[in-house]
Order: structure tokens, then sequence, then C-alpha cells
């Protein structure tokens, strides 16, 4: 059996283990007597054995072995939990990930396990406790023995046998998914043969469960009967006998109420895990790409379809291009629901995160995370993490005080992170906050002279919110020396080039002693937005309309110069404004008259002045390639429905543009 074809989804399932075991791990740390925690770590590491096992992963199998044998005793309460034991498990962890990140270049060898599993032994110090290892072989030996159960004469047991196919790749992994499964409705008496050897595949195609339920049989069975890869699944009532199976199904294809699909899907293996009870499968994030780039293909030639019906009044035409219209927005949707993925799957890795990095310098932080189930577009999600990271990681190290720091200045000796993440319109917004000791704009000012950032008289200039900006320029840092853990210069400005390069934007707010507040404004798709349409002498460009707060219409007379930049007053407020038509050497039509589009720049309100607003579009979003993508003032390019190719405005990219002018 080629086992290589499994190897995907081994991984999938085996990092779905260990995030488990990671949380869990944690909470732990906060709960260290805690059994429920310690079951839920057990279970996760014995099932990672069995699939490791089946798969011929000996070194991932031996190491969550000797992981269930400390496992066990600490479940028993013959050796505590402590944080030193808490470390040992959580660099198992960390060694599991990366065997399993590498399990087809065989990078590891069994002697690379050797320090970790000294250290897991020397956790165990009583020797008479009795590990794994020893009720295993015990299990064997009343093992040779097996041949039936004896059916006792109860009205709420019953025996189900259960036959995989004969092509059955993974046998432990479809055991262990009619295990869990059998589980969600009562209890599992016994099995034959042992389920030591059911969950390790040493068995042939066909195992029984000696099953204790008030569940009616024929629902378990439904259950039982979508899983793939099982050939036969019956159950024996209490009374029958082993040769007369009251209820049998011989074949889940030939069965009308399986749906076909599920049968097709027997080559997807699904977590052993998960709770969910909707069906799922795995798919490769570039053939969704695929579909979403067919699906934007689609909407342009839609757009340009509904422009040549309105130029033509065919009869009948309208009523098919409004018919198309609903069917194409319609798969659109769908495609796009497709691809979004709750944040979680980015912070669930972060709290482990902080916890290393808190120990590394020394300080005592807590991290709360909500807005977890926020949904977000699978390629923004994919880009967030490294800004979130460091983010964090400027919290941990310049943030948040030493403890003794925090009680001088009247503080909890514990120091808080927040990162939180909701939905505003069509904007996700990631906020990280922390309650340290806050950034100092002067200090900003000051290191930015020291290190030629800017000159002494500008940096007189700059207001607060300014002031903060200065964090992500390239090579700023105030850290007094280099750690392991930041200080270099370099993480802030790599923050704000990767927001900008997914069409977000970045502010900061702090106040001294209180602590900072960083927030990330980003798109939830970045394949098809809404936008404005706006034209600049005789040609048009693309406004995001996440980035518009409204458009005005702005007397000649009203305009005024403060500082040498164009501003007019709109609602008892100084706003700000900025000439595209400068910024881009057009040149502008000369009116009495002059639209304005106004945008949120740092809190604060702008407003772009354009010559004409034409429409609000959908548009599908094409990145530029590498011999446009240094062009600032653009995001990409989109295509009207008269054939045009229209520049996106990048809000970002213009006040870098303007700065440079």
């Amino acid at each position: 059996m080629d086992l290589l074809k499994y190897e995907d989804d081994f991984k999938a399932e085996a990092r779905e283990h260990l995030q488990v075991v990671n949380q869990a791990l944690l909470d732990l740390e906060k709960n260290p007597n805690d059994l429920a925690i310690l079951d839920i770590i057990f279970r996760s590491a014995h099932t990672l054995k069995s699939s490791s096992a089946a798969m011929e992963y000996t070194h991932i199998s031996n190491l969550t072995h000797e992981m269930e044998n400390v496992l066990d005793v600490l479940r028993t309460g013959e050796v505590s939990t402590t944080p030193d034991t808490a470390d040992i498990l959580f660099e198992c962890t960390d060694f599991l990930e990366a065997m399993v990140n590498d399990v087809s270049k065989g990078k590891f060898q069994e002697m690379d396990l050797v320090p970790l599993i000294e250290k897991l032994r020397g956790i165990i110090k009583n020797d008479n406790v009795k590990t794994t290892n020893e009720t295993e072989q015990s299990q064997s030996s009343e093992d040779d023995n097996d041949t039936d159960f004896e059916f006792i004469n109860n009205g709420d047991i019953a025996v189900f046998e259960i036959v995989l196919e004969k092509d059955c790749g993974l046998k432990s992994v479809r055991a262990l998914m009619i295990l869990k499964a059998m589980e969600d409705f009562g209890k599992i008496v016994d099995t034959t043969p042992q389920r030591n050897k059911i969950e390790s595949g040493k068995f042939d195609l066909e195992f029984k469960i000696k099953f204790s339920s008030d569940i009616d049989p024929e629902t378990i069975l439904k259950k039982l009967r979508l899983i793939p890869e099982v050939e036969k699944v019956g159950v024996i009532q209490a009374d029958s006998t082993p040769e007369q199976p009251l209820i049998e199904e011989k074949d889940q294809k030939a069965n009308a109420d399986v749906p076909e699909t599920k049968v097709q899907s027997d080559k997807i293996i699904k977590s052993a895990i998960s709770s969910k009870k909707t069906q799922g499968i795995r798919v490769n994030i570039e053939r969704l790409d695929d579909l979403m780039n067919l699906v934007g293909e689609l909407v342009i030639n839609k757009i340009r379809l509904m422009q040549i019906g309105s130029d033509n009044r065919v009869t009948g035409l309208k009523e098919v291009l409004d018919q198309l219209n609903i069917l194409t927005t319609d798969l659109q949707n769908q495609v796009m629901q497709m691809r979004l993925v709750p944040v979680e799957r980015v912070f669930s890795r972060f709290p482990r995160m902080v916890r290393d990095l808190a120990k590394t310098v020394g300080k005592d932080i807590e991290l709360d995370i909500k807005g977890g189930d926020i949904e977000l577009d699978r390629t923004v999600l994919d880009e967030i993490g490294e800004p979130l990271v460091h983010l964090l990681r400027n919290c941990v190290d310049h943030g948040i005080e030493t403890p003794d720091e925090r009680l001088k200045a009247g503080k909890k000796q514990t120091g808080t992170i927040k990162l939180t993440a909701y939905r505003d319109k069509q904007k996700v917004i990631f906020t990280v906050k922390d309650d340290g000791k806050g950034i100092d704009p002067h200090a900003l000012r000051k290191m930015s002279v020291i290190k030629g950032i800017i000159s002494a008289e500008d940096a007189v200039k700059l207001s607060d919110e300014d002031a903060f900006d200065l964090i992500f320029r390239p090579g700023f840092s105030t850290a007094n020396k280099v750690s392991n853990v930041s200080g270099r210069g370099v993480g802030m400005d790599v923050v704000k080039t990767k927001i900008t390069s997914l069409s977000g934007s970045i502010y900061v707010n702090s106040n001294i002693g209180v602590g900072t507040d960083v927030s990330l404004h980003l798109p939830i798709s970045m394949a098809i937005i809404q936008a404005l349409i706006v034209g600049l002498n005789n040609r048009i460009y693309a406004v995001p309309i996440a980035n518009i707060l409204s458009t005005i219409m702005v007397q000649k007379e009203d305009m005024k110069t403060i500082n040498g930049q164009p501003a007019t007053i709109m609602h008892d407020q100084v706003l700000p404004l900025l000439d595209l038509s400068y910024l881009f050497g057009e040149k502008r039509n000369e009116r009495d008259e002059i639209y304005v589009v106004v945008i949120e720049k740092n809190t604060q309100m702008v407003g772009l002045i354009v010559d004409s607003l034409i429409d609000r579009h959908e548009i599908v979003i094409k990145a530029f390639d590498s011999t446009l993508k240094n062009i600032e003032g653009f995001s990409g390019a989109t295509i009207l429905g008269d054939g045009n190719v229209v520049p996106i405005i990048d809000i970002d990219g213009l006040f870098n543009l303007r700065d440079k002018l």
C-alpha cells in the first residue's frame, strides 16, 4: 500500500492535534491539577501516536508514546505537574511539529530523540509507576486469547460489526473515526480485538464493538454509514447470535439514503478529533485561487455585456442580463465565502509565542484574544500573521514593563496584551493593545534626528500623531540594546509595507504610562471590491470604497492655503486637500466647483481633489507584475465594462508620493 498519498492528510490532522496540545498545555500551566486538561492532551497524543504508527513514522510514534507515559502518571496523580514538566512537554510539541513538517525529508533520526526522551523519563521518578508500554504488554497477553464476546441479556447493550474495504489505506484512522463517532452516542464497553490494537491498526478488515446506549441502533448506523472506506456495518442485539445479525448494511454505494458525494470523498481523511457536525473536505488553496480568477474574469465580462446591453436595446436582452447579473453575483459571493477563514487559524499560535517570549525577557504577561471567529479571505489571512507577530513582539519587549517596574508604577505585576478582531463594514480591523509604558512622541522625534531620518526643523513641526508614524521608518528603533526579541530597527517598517501591500492602513495611538494601541484596517477580500470611479483630465482612476468617508463639492473661493497645503472647511473642521493632478502630473480642468473625495488617514480626514465623480463599480483587482509593482500611488489595476484598464489608487502610497515631491 502506497502511504505517500496520505501524507498531506496526515500532516493536516497532526497539526490540528498539536495545536490542541499547545493550547491545553497553556491552560495546564494555569490549572496544573485539572484532570480534564490532561485528558485532552492524552487523547491528542494517543491519536497522533496511532496515526503516525499507521503511516510508519516510528520516530513520531515513539516520542508520543513516551509522552503518553508521562501524561498517564500525571493523570493518576503519582507525579505532580510542575513548570519544568510543562516546559518539557512544550519542547516535545515543538519537536513533534518539526518532525511532522519534515516527514518526507527524513531529516530526523531516532538518535535525535534520545535527549528529549531522557527528559521525559526523568519526570517519572517512581519505579513502581506502570507505564503505557507495560499496560499494552499485559493487554497483549490477554488479547492472545481473544475469541468473541459473551452476549449478556441486557437490553441497552448491542454489538456492532464493522468491516472495512479491502483497499482501505489507513485502518487505524478509519477505526478512530468510528470509535469517536460512537462515543458521541454512548459508552464503548469492550472491543474485539482489544482497543489498543484497533487504534494501532493491528487487526484485519473486521472488528466488533460492544456498546451501551439508549439511542436507537439505526440512528447510530446512519452516522457510521457516512464514514468513507467502510464496506459493511451492522448491529447484533443482545439476545441474538453473531451469525444472525438483525440489521446489516452490505454496501454503502447501493444504499439510497447515502449521498453519492459521500462515497466519492473516500480519499479524504477527516480529523479524528473533529467535533463538528458538518461534513467538509480540504481543498488546495491554489484551486480556490484559480476558481476566484475565473469568477473575476466572469465578472469583467458580465460588466461588459451589461454595458453593451445598455448601448444596444435588444428585445429580451435586458431580462437575460438581469438574470445573469443575479447568478454571477451569487456565484461570486459563494466563491468568496469559500475563501473566508476564521482568524482563529492565525490567532491560535500567538498564546504560546507570547508565553515563550515573556519567559525569555523575564516578564509576566497575559494575552487576551477576542474575535477569533471573524472571517477573512485566505489570501489576506496568510499575509497578516507576520505583521501581528512583529506587533506582539514589540509589546512584549518594548511595551510591557518588568514586574518590578509595574509595581513601582502602581500597576499589577502581570501585564496584559489584548488582541482583537472585528468587522466594520467592508473591513476587518485588528487591534493590538498593551497596558505598558506607552510611547513618548518627544523621544521619537529626538531619536529620528539622531539617526538622521528627519531634520531637527522638521521634527519640531511634527504633531504627536505624525511622530508615531516615525516608528514605521526603516531602521528606526528606540531600544537601548539589541535583544533576542527585538531592537535592531527592523520589524515595524515590515509591518507597514505588508499592510500597505494588502490595501490596508495602520494607526498608532499611545499614552505615556497607560499603554499603546495599534490598529490594522484590512479589506475582507483582495479579489473583488467596490470602488468609486473618478475622472482626472482625460483619465479615470478607481478609489476603493472602503477608504472613502464621503464626497463633497467645494467652491473655488472656499479653498484656502495653510502652511503651503490646500485646505477647506467641512463640518467646522479644517480638511487638508491633496490635488491628484499635481501628484500624477496631470493637467486639471479649472472650474469654479471642485469635486473632493474625503478619505481617512491616521484618524484624520483628507480630501482628494478630482475633476469628476463617474460611478460606483464592482471591480476585479489585478495586481501589478514585477515590472510595475514598485510604482507608488497604485495598488493594481482593473478592467471596466468598456475594456478600459483603470489604475487603482493606493491611499498610503499617495502620501508617500506627496512627501517625496
